[in-house]
């Protein structure tokens, strides 16, 4: 860790030189990575996933190119608000032959985060005179703004970063979607294409053909959220292991799967079991099967609503949950005018 110079204190802005003018890069947008540290997933009684994100970090590179009392200089390091100015970090030069110095740090993914930062260069504070800065109280340093430490959208990045693998990697891996803005052969590159569809599902959607039929990426697509199994090529609908995979993630996938495995009972019966919307999607006969009808009626009485009546007259007329049903119906007959 860096240590202050005694001679200044962490916001003086003693020392300044025109020499700092481009001497600091900081990697923005598509170029910024980021870590999930944690993640829960629930699913709703609908099938609805919900994702919560925990302790979201974004990483920020900083370099310096230029010199300080000897070119290169000896000892570079950044300081900053983001901890009080109380300790600094030092830039590492990775060879003799280079003039670069550079260290990553991390950051909070926070809509309103502003931080101040300077750079001390053989025992001098520097200004990077090209960089955002801020004065307050006589003093000038570097500000790192909150839309800097945040780029959510690919959309508004640089046409050239769409054909980059490493910049379109970081954007996937925080917003899955951003696949669709990815260059074709990006988005037929099974790299990005499994890091956005373990972020958000249904980026599939937007994975070339050939990956949309590679079982690999689809079991990730899948097991993500089931809604993704509507992108998978027709193949891998008739694939009973990643149907099965997409109804424990959501019921209604269902609807997605081959009409073979709508035909499955086994199919059918894990499908009603995860979601009461699920039996709407399955074969004209299994809405007739007593065994499924009644796996669907024990998740939630309001999925009778999809079976045949013949299925609910075989049912005991003492089951509470068709005694709903029947009240149910009942009650909206009574509603309805003339």
């Amino acid at each position: 860790r860096g240590v202050l110079p005694s001679s200044s204190p962490p916001t003086c802005s003693s020392a300044m030189s025109p020499m700092a003018a481009k001497c600091l890069t900081v990697l923005v947008g598509l170029s910024l990575g980021t870590r999930y540290r944690g993640s829960g997933f629930t699913d709703g009684d609908d099938g609805e996933d919900e994702q919560t994100l925990v302790n979201c970090t974004r990483t920020v590179k900083f370099t310096w190119t230029h010199g300080g009392k000897e070119a290169p200089p000896k000892e570079v390091s950044v300081f900053g608000s983001w901890n009080g100015w109380h300790e600094g970090t030092p830039l590492v030069r990775p060879g003799n032959e280079s003039n670069e110095f550079s260290a990553v740090l991390e950051f909070p993914c926070g809509r309103r985060v502003e931080f101040q930062y300077k750079f001390i260069v053989d025992g001098q504070w520097r200004v990077a005179e090209d960089q955002p800065t801020k004065q307050e109280h006589g003093t000038t340093n570097n500000v790192l703004k909150g839309q800097v430490l945040q780029a959510y959208s690919f959309e508004e990045a640089p046409q050239e970063l769409s054909k980059n693998k490493t910049a379109v990697l970081n954007a996937v891996k925080r917003r899955g979607l951003d696949l669709r803005f990815a260059h074709e052969t990006l988005q037929g590159d099974p790299d990005v294409v499994l890091a956005a569809v373990e972020e958000r599902g249904d980026a599939l959607e937007f994975a070339s053909e050939t990956l949309r039929n590679d079982r690999k990426i689809v079991m990730a697509a899948v097991r993500r959220h089931g809604r993704a199994l509507a992108y998978a090529s027709a193949g891998l609908k008739k694939d009973a292991g990643v149907v099965l995979a997409a109804i424990d993630r959501w019921g209604s996938a269902l609807e997605h799967a081959d009409e073979e495995l709508r035909r499955n009972k086994s199919v059918v019966l894990a499908a009603v079991k995860r979601n009461r919307h699920a039996l709407q999607f399955a074969d004209e006969a299994l809405k007739d099967d007593e065994e499924v009808v009644t796996a669907a009626m024990e998740h939630h009485w309001s999925s009778l609503r999809y079976a045949h009546k013949k299925a609910l007259d075989k049912l005991d007329g003492e089951l509470p949950a068709v005694i709903k049903y029947k009240k149910a119906l009942e009650m909206a007959a009574l509603a309805l005018p003339g």
